[in-house]
């Protein structure tokens, strides 16, 4: 039986009333109260009643792609391979469920993922939860924009939600060929030119001094300050990673939620020189506390599950405005020895993928600029 386009006119719908039909050919379009539809597929075939929900105008299913996965719904009946659904296709799922299969499908394939599990608890499903994953609209991701604005968040971190989002929408349409990617009908929010925040060596000694005897928290200050090292690497260095003899510090795991994981963000284990502040830090605390296991451990041994609660605190005690985080010390590093110029040695001291992310910390000061022609003079004349 074909589909009568013509039933599905824009007339036809609008004298419509709300929760009423339109069909024609196993093609079914149900008004919804804010006046757009949803299609479905209803037809029998040898008897057996075949039908399924399609998707929403609002999701992008227009009358096009409703009827090609109409007929492709009938095409696969007619050859034996349509299967009645006993459970909701994967687009009828709640958000949130689709969400955690998302993650679990990229648990052990995306070295992003703690990341992407944060967003998601933080961000995405206390919005989204409970609500059908096709029924969610274009609208609904622009009022998420704005709740995250008013979170005070940076167009940096909305964008990376998004792009979570993003690939929750194509792990989804891989599963379920009715669902449409929203995402890619929502701008990328303008970052403006990347600014980098830094600590001033006053507050990094207001910090070290809120830190008190404490010599883990120290510690946790320095291998971020004098390192540059991520969070997750701090707490997931292990004494045996530490060469006191030559230095050197093997960064090769992170820890995220209290579990080590054995990789680093960028995939790629490095090798550190431990400066002469750092190394103080260090012959410090490792005669304080037991030199075996995890350098910056709670109490049992066990890795910190985040590393800014700690900080927050240490920010609070040290007098210093809410809003620069533990990153921002390991910014400081950058910005601190981006002033000598070497942006590929930089990039390999800060675990960067991409030379494009070292290169904003290396702007050299009049001073350094100075001193480096002098080098090159001194160096031509000899």
């Amino acid at each position: 039986m074909s589909i009568d386009s013509n039933k599905f006119s824009k007339e036809a719908k609008s004298a419509l009333k709300i929760g009423s039909d339109i069909s024609s050919g196993g093609l079914v379009w149900r008004k919804q109260p804010d006046g757009t539809g949803i299609w479905r597929y209803d037809f029998t075939l040898n008897g057996n009643r075949c039908r399924g929900t399609i998707g929403t105008e609002g999701s992008g299913i227009n009358l096009s792609a409703a009827k090609r996965i109409s007929e492709n719904a009938r095409r696969q009946a007619f050859l034996n391979k349509f299967e009645p659904k006993q459970n909701p296709s994967y687009g009828d799922k709640t958000f949130k469920d689709v969400a955690q299969q998302y993650l679990e499908h990229s648990k052990n394939t995306k070295r992003s993922y703690w990341d992407d599990e944060s967003r998601a608890r933080k961000h995405l499903v206390p919005f989204f939860g409970a609500k059908v994953f096709r029924g969610i609209t274009v609208q609904d991701i622009e009022d998420l924009i704005n709740v995250l604005r008013h979170k005070n968040l940076k167009n940096s971190t909305i964008n990376r939600i998004l792009f979570l989002l993003s690939a929750i929408y194509e792990h989804a349409i891989k599963r379920d060929e009715t669902v449409r990617n929203l995402v890619n009908q929502i701008d990328k929010l303008d970052e403006g030119i990347p600014q980098v925040e830094v600590f001033t060596d006053e507050e990094v000694t207001k910090l070290f001094a809120a830190a008190g005897r404490n010599t883990t928290y120290q510690v946790i200050l320095g291998l971020a300050r004098y390192a540059g090292l991520r969070a997750a690497e701090a707490l997931g260095l292990e004494w045996k990673h530490v060469d006191m003899k030559n230095r050197t510090l093997h960064v090769c795991q992170t820890a995220m939620e209290g579990k080590i994981i054995k990789n680093t963000k960028s995939g790629k284990a490095r090798p550190l020189y431990i400066s002469d502040d750092l190394y103080v830090l260090l012959v410090n605390h490792k005669q304080a506390r037991p030199s075996e296991g995890l350098v910056a451990s709670s109490q049992g041994g066990k890795p910190y599950h985040h590393v800014q609660k700690i900080f927050s605190q240490l920010r609070k005690k040290a007098g210093l405005e809410i809003g620069r985080g533990y990153h921002v010390l390991r910014h400081t590093f950058a910005t601190k020895a981006g002033e000598q110029g070497n942006a590929w040695a930089l990039q390999r001291a800060l675990g960067h993928a991409d030379i494009k992310t070292t290169e904003r910390y290396v702007h050299m000061s009049a001073p350094h600029i100075k001193a480096m022609i002098e080098g090159m003079d001194a160096h031509s004349s000899g």
